[in-house]
């Protein structure tokens, strides 16, 4: 564990996360075909271990990386609405996955906490996925982000009003 903790606080000089974080961003604008959903999936795996240290997810958060996440975590109107499709096999796109991940990890820092809050789609999106979504990773992961963004005093408030 402490080699772990050593790769989260070590510094450096790494654009590696700006760079990873422009492409997301581009490729979010794309439209969402297959191969704009695998090119999401693998840039989002790359994030996570990424944002896992202290600098690069400070950088990231500078980058306005909660907003990114928050859009791609829009449910697609085939879940949103279970009724108009009872197919069982209808998948969430996998890049979904990643970016809760993803988002998990930007809450750890308080200004990721402010920036979730200050979204308008942010906190609700989350709470969507606990009510619908029967991922269990995603779940356990958005249930933390709740928790985390509960346990700020200053926003709690904002949050229970909103939702």
């Amino acid at each position: 564990m402490p080699q772990r903790n050593q790769y989260i606080t070590s510094k450096h000089t790494s654009i590696s996360v700006a760079t990873v974080v422009n492409l997301i961003d581009h490729a979010s604008k794309l439209n969402m075909d297959e191969e704009t959903i695998s090119r999401l999936a693998i840039l989002l795996s790359i994030l996570e271990p990424l944002i896992i240290n202290d600098m690069n997810l400070e950088r990231a958060l500078e980058m306005r990386t909660v907003e990114t996440l928050v859009k791609l975590c829009e449910l697609p109107s085939y879940i949103k609405n279970p009724g108009a499709n009872t197919d069982d096999s209808v998948r969430l796109p996998i890049y979904i996955k990643y970016a809760v991940r993803c988002l998990t990890s930007c809450v750890r820092h308080p200004s990721g906490v402010d920036q979730l809050v200050m979204i308008e789609a942010g906190t609700s999106n989350v709470v969507q996925f606990i009510s619908i979504i029967r991922d269990e990773e995603i779940i356990a992961n958005s249930s933390k982000i709740l928790r985390i963004v509960l346990r700020e005093d200053k926003v709690s408030f904002t949050f229970l009003i909103s939702n």
